[in-house]
């Protein structure tokens, strides 16, 4: 929490944290009624799974910008993943956007 009051005294406006699986929710949760209009957007380094979508959703009541490559499918599903999850991703408030590699194969 001390980094992160740092960042918004310095004048920053958006601030990214890290997130896991059974990692990350209440220090989000401690962020966001310390800093009510800030920014957040989370990175979880492909961490969550399907059996976590869950989780995942109750990102939502903390109003998350977006949460950059949460899940670890694209070695399994490849480009496909995002028309898979498409119907997820709709009922998240939370964007939740695809690497490049995964829909714009090279």
């Amino acid at each position: 929490m001390a980094e992160v009051r740092e960042c918004v005294d310095a004048g920053y406006q958006r601030i990214k944290l890290k997130v896991a699986p059974g990692r990350g929710l209440p220090a989000v949760r401690a962020v966001r009624r310390a800093f009510p209009h800030l920014l957040i957007t989370l990175d979880a380094n492909q961490s969550f799974g399907l059996h976590n979508l869950a989780e995942l959703r109750s990102y939502d009541e903390l109003d998350i910008g977006w949460i950059e490559e949460p899940l670890n499918l694209a070695a399994a599903w490849g480009e496909r993943l995002c028309e898979t999850l498409s119907p997820d991703s709709r009922r998240s408030s939370i964007r939740w956007p695809c690497p490049s590699a995964w829909t714009n194969p090279s």
